[in-house]
């Protein structure tokens, strides 16, 4: 069996998101998106890009799938993260998603994922 290993962008208040833009899940009125951005530095970085490259693959619910796949899928050979992110298999878990093509080496789990 293989080990689940969890990795968050999480404030001490608990709040959960990546550091991605503004407008990055303002569902529920939520008005703080990109709130991590102003800490990033590389070490942040360098850290993540290990952890990531000593993965063999991601597991992933639809929303996280969503922005990362509309990211990632776009991006050009030869970015070291990008390709990373690209090349790794993907497991996607949604009940609404029909198919998981949007981005390459992902596959669609719509039952039970335990």
């Amino acid at each position: 069996m293989r080990k689940i290993v969890v990795s968050e962008f999480v404030s001490l208040d608990n709040v959960m998101q990546a550091p991605g833009g503004a407008e990055e899940d303002t569902e529920g009125g939520f008005t703080h998106g990109g709130w991590t951005w102003p800490f990033w530095h590389d070490d942040i970085g360098a850290h993540f890009f290990e952890a990531m490259n000593q993965s063999d693959a991601l597991l992933l619910g639809r929303k996280t799938w969503q922005i990362h796949g509309g990211a990632f899928e776009p991006m050009p050979a030869g970015d070291p993260f990008g390709d990373l992110m690209n090349t790794m298999p993907k497991y996607v878990v949604s009940t609404t998603l029909a198919t998981a093509t949007a981005w390459r080496n992902s596959t669609l789990i719509r039952s039970n994922v335990v």
